[in-house]
């Protein structure tokens, strides 16, 4: 190791985090070898002697934060370890937990993982950590239940939406229909377009449909490079390796795969399955279970959700329930609409299948305008999509499409709301109306005027 010898303990935080970031440079090129030559491995003790390697102190001690991470990584596998771990000589469990420790101190991305951004987030990191080779230290470290101050909030316009307009950066997505109306090509068109702009993505298929997921995936021309970055797991499947439950009993486990394999989005397929108590549509214990699971994972999370039969067209909440409503981040209601394009009389033709997504929700920032999307599946199997969401048109065509009456400027926009699911202010639709005098007019003989298509 080059690495100079320092003073960790009176580093201040962005030097220590420059300190750590040049450690894992250096590290990336070490073989396993040489990283475990960095620790004994004879026993758990010995991995924190002192060693001439260039992390030492100035006194010859390998820095205590580190040696603290060590043993406990070494006392969490020794509790959770699995059959490897037990079947590994003493030598390689010290490879195993060497290669722990420089990872988790000088990845960024590990830290954000545990819940530490921003400056200074090794310090805070270590800190935590230190605190359990103290007792007491620990005690008074419980005292608090958290670090951040409203310095560290986030603020400000909110970050680029994943998959555009779809998928919030943070949180929980909800995408909900009555069941055949399309969310799940949908959701698999979302993954193809977030897989091509360089996600990760693990769908958790609670509906144990993977022949489904796989038939859409490729149906819509993902490359076998691309296939590999869908991560695909199946909670009550065959192939679970550990513990099945809902989402919130096994979301530490999806955390731990979702870091290993660099998943950068969640998809849920779908809510009602990926809950354990018996009100799964949309009711309290469920919605505060659910996001609870959503949390710990931590990432970007997009969820299919369904609404109950004798709800109407594009409902406002998911299930009409408030709570899943509030605690969601971003919400779309989806509807298919007639496929007006479809030729009946041609056995060849693609089966077309139109769709209108309407943004119920958004957190931060204004709704977005619906989108429209429409899906050819074709006999060979491949699956063409289309956005017509770019040839929408403008306020005064919709305003000329609207106008078969006289109405008022709150009729107008009553009507367009119910009609689109479009939600313009009074003075916009005022405003595309007097812009347009060759198109509308108005009866100015009562109050307030009546608008009304020009003849």
């Amino acid at each position: 190791m080059s690495a100079e010898p320092a003073p960790w303990g009176d580093m201040a935080p962005h030097e220590l985090e420059r300190q750590l970031a040049d450690l894992e440079a250096e590290e990336a090129d070490l073989e396993l070898g040489e990283v475990v030559d960095l620790y004994p491995a004879t026993a758990p003790d010995d991995l924190v002697e002192p060693r001439d390697d260039g992390l030492r102190r100035d006194d010859g001690a390998v820095p205590k934060t580190l040696r603290t991470i060590a043993l406990a990584v070494w006392d969490e596998a020794e509790r959770n370890g699995d059959d490897d771990w037990r079947r590994m000589e003493t030598a390689e469990r010290a490879a195993y937990v060497a290669g722990r420790v420089m990872w988790a101190a000088g990845a960024p991305e590990s830290l954000a993982r545990a819940g530490f951004t921003g400056p200074g987030a090794v310090a805070r990191y270590l800190d935590a950590v230190e605190v359990l080779r103290d007792p007491a230290a620990a005690a008074a470290a419980r005292a608090s239940i958290g670090w951040r101050t409203a310095l560290d909030l986030d603020y400000g316009p909110a970050p680029p939406q994943l998959a555009e307009p779809f998928i919030a950066a943070r949180g929980v997505t909800i995408i909900y229909g009555k069941g055949g109306t399309g969310k799940g090509i949908t959701t698999a068109h979302l993954v193809c377009r977030l897989v091509r702009s360089g996600h990760v993505v693990m769908i958790l298929d609670y509906e144990g449909h993977p022949e489904e997921w796989g038939s859409r995936l490729r149906g819509l021309g993902l490359t076998d490079d691309e296939l590999r970055r869908g991560i695909y797991r199946e909670p009550y499947g065959p192939d679970w390796t550990a513990g099945k439950g809902p989402l919130r009993d096994v979301a530490h486990l999806v955390r731990e795969d979702a870091a290993a394999f660099g998943v950068t989005v969640v998809v849920v397929d779908s809510y009602t399955t990926a809950t354990s108590t018996g009100d799964t549509m949309g009711g309290a214990a469920a919605a505060q279970e659910f996001f609870a699971g959503c949390a710990m994972i931590g990432l970007p999370t997009l969820v299919l959700a369904h609404v109950r039969g004798e709800a109407g067209r594009f409902p406002e909440k998911p299930f009409g329930s408030v709570f899943v409503h509030n605690l969601a981040r971003e919400t779309w209601a989806i509807e298919a609409l007639d496929p007006d394009d479809a030729d009946p009389e041609n056995q060849f033709a693609p089966e077309i299948v139109r769709l209108e997504l309407r943004n119920m929700k958004r957190n931060r920032g204004g709704k977005r305008p619906p989108v429209l999307l429409t899906f050819a599946f074709h006999a060979d199997a491949s699956i063409i999509v289309t956005d017509e969401t770019a040839g929408r048109c403008s306020l005064a065509d919709t305003l000329e499409t609207i106008l078969d009456e006289p109405m008022t400027v709150a009729q107008i926009g009553a009507a367009i709301l119910d009609d689109t699911g479009e939600k313009h202010p009074r003075g916009a639709i005022r405003s595309a109306l007097l812009r347009n005098p060759t198109r509308f007019m108005a009866d100015a003989s009562k109050r307030p005027h009546r608008w009304n298509r020009r003849p």
